[in-house]
């Protein structure tokens, strides 16, 4: 399993997330005509963890987790689901272990050409796959 489906798996199991989003989680872009709010997110960069001077078969992922909404407050709350999901639940991401998950920067956007607020999350997540 790769550090994207990992994030799939557990964003798309997350209860309090699927409650405000049901199903509108994507890796990668939205797609046209998404109905809101939904989350899609990006692996920015990923660093392979050596040891010995080999591989460990852990890697540290950072991912920009970003959340979509036509109000500030409605994509407040997707935000907020979001973050207790990836820092409070480590262990088993579908196929894949994650030993670490934290929240590096949030910062707040609008998109005048959709009309919507855009919540941006960066995390710094430890997996073993």
């Amino acid at each position: 399993m790769n550090v994207r489906a990992a994030i799939y798996s557990h964003l798309s199991g997350y209860a309090g997330l699927t409650a405000l989003v049901s199903k509108r989680i994507y890796p990668g872009v939205l797609p046209q005509n998404c109905p809101y709010p939904a989350v899609n997110f990006f692996l920015v960069s990923s660093d392979p963890v050596e040891v010995m001077g080999g591989p460990s078969g852990m890697d540290i992922p950072y991912v920009q987790v970003s959340v979509r909404d036509t109000t500030i407050d409605g994509a407040a709350a997707v935000a907020d689901q979001v973050k207790a999901a990836m820092r409070s639940t480590w262990g088993a991401w579908g196929s894949a272990t994650v030993h670490y998950s934290g929240l590096r920067n949030e910062h707040d956007l609008y998109e005048p050409e959709t009309g919507t607020f855009h919540i941006a999350l960066d995390f710094e997540i430890t997996i073993e796959e």
